[in-house]
């Protein structure tokens, strides 16, 4: 993963998936699939939105 990723990541840390990938020019799968995996690194915890439906 690149520092630029990371950082987005760091910076939109309360963010949902839409939003993150708005900001990093990607599709919402692609978001869901680094955010499995940061999150198997240890690097980011995921959490369920109660709002979500």
């Amino acid at each position: 993963m690149s520092l630029r990723v990371f950082v987005a990541f760091r910076r939109l840390m309360h963010a949902n998936r839409k939003l993150i990938a708005e900001r990093l020019d990607v599709s919402r799968p692609t978001v869901t699939v680094m955010l499995k995996k940061m999150a198997a690194a240890g690097l980011v915890e995921r959490r369920r939105d109660v709002r979500d439906a």
